[in-house]
């Protein structure tokens, strides 16, 4: 019997080597695809800093080795990369959102912090921002965290400045509206950043099921290995995953 193609988009400043916790789960009920966007792994960066930049050549390699249906997953970054893929085509069947923004500044604070970071990380040079967002993220030198540290250190990765004008300038809402699928909300319950965006995005989308994984922050498949897997795949085979506890700030 052929196994369902899944998808994988990994986020920004990492490439495919994060999804090593996650994967084999995975693959056991999936033929698991996990490509690296532009300007991450080994591929060149792309013409301009924009999410539709990250996307195009993904959608690409999609339909030339895809035959058929499959289910995206996108996580973070990746997460507003899978939602273009979704409403511009090829359209999965199933599609998972992990920790990801309809818009990332929704008003103008949020751009001001935002374009805050963005000038933070081109001041500070790639390796001195690289190197601070590890130790903010708490990444060991050991097992599965140096795999992540090696992803995020690669030296032709995208630099930290240019992502961040790529999240800025994106408005995935009205991608979100084509989405008629169902749709996955994977939210890190340690990560309140996204709490909200998980939110408008539940109430914005025609058919999708917000799960809030407690107790683990934005790296979802580093934290929580076992309960990204048992998400991922009860949605995808067609169950309706439930979190635990919600967050305390989460109104769910």
């Amino acid at each position: 019997m052929t196994r369902p193609v899944l998808v994988l988009v990994h986020g920004g400043g990492t490439d495919a080597r994060c999804w090593g916790a996650v994967r084999p789960g995975l693959a056991r009920r999936f033929r698991v695809l996990a490509p690296d966007l532009p300007g991450h792994g080994d591929r060149p960066a792309p013409a301009a800093a924009t999410v539709e930049a990250l996307a195009r050549p993904l959608a690409e390699r999609i339909r030339a080795e895809v035959a058929g249906p499959y289910h995206l997953l996108g996580h973070s970054l990746g997460g507003m990369v899978a939602t273009w893929i979704a409403a511009n085509g090829p359209a999965p069947e199933r599609l998972v959102l992990a920790d990801t923004f309809d818009v990332a500044a929704p008003d103008a604070r949020s751009w001001a912090r935002v374009a805050a970071m963005g000038l933070g990380a081109r001041l500070l040079g790639r390796a001195r921002a690289t190197r601070y967002v590890i130790e903010a993220q708490g990444l060991g030198t050991e097992g599965f965290d140096a795999a992540l540290r090696a992803s995020m250190l690669h030296e032709a990765a995208m630099p930290l400045g240019d992502m961040m004008a790529a999240v800025r300038r994106w408005d995935g809402r009205p991608h979100l509206d084509r989405l008629t699928m169902p749709v996955l909300l994977l939210m890190a319950g340690g990560h309140p950043a996204t709490a909200a965006a998980g939110r408008r995005m539940e109430a914005r989308l025609a058919d999708a099921r917000r799960v809030v994984m407690p107790e683990v922050g934005h790296m979802q498949m580093r934290d929580d290995p076992a309960g990204f897997v048992r998400a991922v795949v009860g949605f995808l085979e067609g169950s309706s995953p439930r979190p635990t506890h919600p967050a305390p700030w989460d109104s769910s």
